[in-house]
């Protein structure tokens, strides 16, 4: 609905950044939580109210304030990131080679 809930997750959540791997004509970028990143996460979800009405979120990713990638939230999303079972690895697609690298540089980096 426009506003801004937070920050789902940054750099200092993860524990290990792989990328970038092209295939097709995407190109991945692979992060995967720390356990309290995990953590943080399903909280900032539910705090935010995203796991009552996930089709009112949508999470943008920004580098250096420009938005980079944008993902709706929807019922089969929040309930795959707030499953217990979760591992905390996430694939994020780019279209475009440089940008993915530009991401994975700067996640790789903290």
């Amino acid at each position: 609905d426009g506003d801004d809930a937070g920050t789902l997750f940054d750099a200092a959540d993860l524990s290990r950044v792989q990328g970038v791997i092209s295939e097709e004509r995407e190109h991945l970028v692979y992060v995967a939580l720390s356990d309290d990143g995990i953590d943080a996460v399903q909280e900032r979800l539910a705090e935010a109210g995203a796991t009552d009405e996930p089709d009112r979120f949508v999470v943008s990713m920004t580098l250096d304030s420009a938005e980079v990638r944008r993902v709706e939230l929807d019922d089969a999303r929040v309930t795959a990131l707030t499953d217990d079972e979760w591992s905390g690895v996430l694939t994020l697609p780019f279209g475009q080679e440089p940008v993915a690298a530009e991401v994975y540089e700067s996640l790789a980096s903290e």
